[in-house]
């Protein structure tokens, strides 16, 4: 018998933290504990690279891996192409493949959106099914762009009703928010509303059961414990916080997407 293949898209806009979600899920589906993971080697799929400053006040440039699909340039989606990432989840006879795909709102220009708004539709057309999609959102956003809400209704145009159903809302960078979605949750809401009232004429499932908000800090806390910097027990502790809450609420997640038809 076959392994069973959970299949979740992230969408998103530039620098809401896909990539890096995607590095501390494969820690999560391998480690219990912050500790554990720092005891081991840090996991990661996606190439990051990103700048600490130490209780010292130094900064440190924190490299992981290399990769030509990503791209530093500020304001520019850091993903260039649709890539999968394959994990095995423990306690369970299946897989789970992630997609990551360009962020939306790439200040290079709306070409660029369109360009990747077209590679992501094609990639998905290529997929047997899907079984979740997640937008990710940081919390305390009491706007969006026009851009995102031009390239987000352009995607649920195109994609099938019964996917459209199975979508889920991911609020990274929660801990600011005490792990809520924060002034992000109103304006959602009215984006969702003309959804459902408007030409798409689609009601998408907007509620505790399919809203998790997790912190994606922990990956950055190891990357850098992995470049030698060292923390004090106070600090160390408000990651352990911020993993234990994030792991649980992940968990969550993925059972959430594995049990959608």
């Amino acid at each position: 018998m076959s392994e069973k293949v959970v299949n979740v898209l992230l969408l998103g806009e530039t620098g809401v933290g896909k990539s890096t979600f995607i590095n501390i899920l494969g820690n999560f589906l391998t480690y219990n504990t912050l500790d554990e993971a720092a005891a081991g080697n840090i996991l990661y799929s996606v190439p990051t690279k990103f700048s600490m400053i130490d209780e010292d006040l130094a900064e440190h440039e924190i490299i992981v891996g290399s990769s030509n699909n990503e791209v530093t340039v500020a304001g520019a989606s850091s993903t260039q192409n649709p890539k999968t990432y394959l994990f095995n989840l423990k306690n369970n006879n299946a897989k789970l493949r992630v997609i990551d795909t360009p962020g939306i709102g790439d200040t290079r220009g709306m070409q660029y959106d369109e360009w990747n708004t077209e590679k992501l539709l094609t990639f998905i057309s290529e997929l047997d099914y899907l079984n979740a999609i997640c937008i990710m959102l940081k919390p305390n956003n009491s706007r969006f762009s026009v851009l995102f809400d031009y390239c987000m209704k352009q995607i649920l145009l195109r994609l099938d009703k019964k996917v459209k159903s199975n979508i889920v809302f991911v609020f990274t960078n929660a801990r600011s928010s005490f792990y809520t979605p924060g002034d992000t949750f109103v304006p959602l809401q009215h984006m969702l509303r003309q959804i459902e009232t408007g030409p798409l004429q689609t009601k998408i499932p907007f509620n505790s059961s399919n809203i998790f908000c997790v912190d994606n800090e922990s990956f950055r806390y190891l990357a850098a414990r992995s470049s030698g910097l060292q923390f004090s027990e106070e600090v160390t502790q408000e990651y352990r916080t911020s993993w234990n809450k994030s792991f649980a609420t992940a968990k969550k997640m993925l059972q959430y997407c594995a049990n959608l038809p």
